[in-house]
């Protein structure tokens, strides 16, 4: 399936869920929204090529979805869900890897893990 098409299909499938309510208890963003976030945030940081961020787009998309749809499944067995979500990003960052050169990929892990930094920093905060 062509990646414009599949992004297609997210955005129509997450628009009709987009009222829906997430896990945590707060609204999350839908996950067309969510992959759209993230490919232009990788685009924009790490300088991808257009080839490049159709390819990210497509995975993006694919996982943002299947990390929505365990959330939505996940019965309350939040140990469960972390562990689901654990793996997705581990099938998720051996897509991407295949598309980034190893500079970009470098950058990218140390992108995420100022984000890990600072969502620890703010639930801190929080407590």
């Amino acid at each position: 399936m062509r990646p414009t098409i599949l992004l297609t299909f997210l955005l129509a499938f997450s628009a009709a869920s987009s009222s829906a309510q997430g896990t945590w208890g707060g609204s999350l963003p839908d996950p067309g929204e969510q992959a759209e976030q993230q490919t232009r945030m990788m685009r924009d940081s790490l300088g991808l090529s257009s080839a490049q961020t159709e390819r990210i787009a497509t995975v993006n998309a694919t996982y943002a979805l299947r990390q929505q749809e365990a959330r939505d499944n996940n019965d309350g067995d939040f140990k469960a869900l972390r562990e689901t979500m654990r793996a997705l990003q581990q099938e998720q960052d051996a897509e991407l890897k295949r598309y980034l050169t190893s500079d970009q990929w470098t950058a990218w892990t140390r992108i995420r893990e100022r984000q890990r930094q600072a969502r620890m920093q703010s639930y801190r905060g929080r407590q």
